[in-house]
C-alpha cells in the first residue's frame, strides 16, 4: 500500500519536515512460516510545512500494481504544536483503488496518541488508533489498531542506527484469528534534500 508516514500500518498527522525526504526498506512476512512475501521501497518527500507526497515500488512477486503515491495536507496544528489533524490518499494507481483518511495526533511530553478514520470503496469506513513513546533520542515503541475483518493491529520498537539510519521493526496481528501472525521490517533513512545542508 502507498505509505504516508505513519506507524507500521497507520498514517498519523506527523509530515516530513519541508525539503526533506524519508526513504525506507520494507520488508512484511509470516512469522508462522518464515516468509518474507512483501518487499517496498518507500520514499516520501517533505513538500512545504503542510505538505507530503510519497512514491513506492512494490518489489513483491505477486504485485499487481508495482508504483503507488500517496499524500498528506496538515489541515490544522494548534498553536503549541501539540494537536495535529492531517487529510490524506494513500494506495493511488492504476488498478489499485484509492485509500482516503483523516488522522489526528495529539502529544503530551514524549507519548504520542493518535486517531482517524480511512476510507475506500472496497472496505467503506474503518477506525484507526495508535501510540508511540520515546523513552530515549530515537528509541520508541508504538501499538495500533485497524477495525475490520480484514485489517490487523501492531506493536514495535524503533531503533536508532549509526548515521542518518533507523530500524522499525514491529508484529503484526490479524484481526482474523484464522490469518498467520505476522512481522514488519523497515530499514529508514532521511534528511535534507540534497544541497539543503546537513542532518540536524
Amino acid at each position: 500500500m502507498g505509505a504516508p508516514s505513519g506507524l507500521a500500518l497507520m498514517p498519523t498527522a506527523d509530515l516530513v519536515p519541508d525539503r526533506e525526504y524519508v526513504a525506507e526498506l520494507q520488508v512484511d512476512g509470516s512469522l508462522e512460516s518464515g516468509t518474507a512475501d512483501t518487499r517496498f521501497i518507500n520514499l516520501q518527500l517533505g513538500l512545504t510545512d503542510r505538505f507530503e507526497f510519497g512514491v513506492d515500488y512494490d518489489a513483491s512477486d505477486d504485485t499487481s500494481e508495482p508504483w503507488l503515491g500517496n499524500a498528506k495536507l496538515l489541515a490544522y496544528r494548534s498553536g503549541e504544536g501539540n494537536a495535529l489533524l492531517a487529510l490524506g490518499f494513500r494506495n493511488l494507481g492504476d488498478e489499485e483503488k484509492p485509500e482516503g483518511y483523516a488522522v489526528s495526533t495529539w502529544t503530551r511530553g514524549m507519548l504520542r496518541a493518535h486517531l482517524g478514520l480511512t476510507y475506500s470503496e472496497e472496505r467503506e469506513a474503518d477506525a484507526v488508533l495508535g501510540f508511540d513513546y520515546e523513552w530515549s533520542p530515537g528509541w520508541w515503541g508504538y501499538g495500533e489498531w485497524t477495525s475490520g475483518r480484514e485489517n490487523a493491529g501492531a506493536v514495535g520498537v524503533n531503533i536508532p542506527l549509526p548515521g542518518p539510519f533507523d530500524l522499525m521493526t514491529g508484529i503484526i496481528v490479524p484481526n482474523d484469528s484464522a490469518d498467520e501472525v505476522g512481522y514488519t521490517v523497515h530499514l529508514v533513512c532521511g534528511g535534507p534534500w540534497p544541497g539543503c545542508g546537513g542532518k540536524e
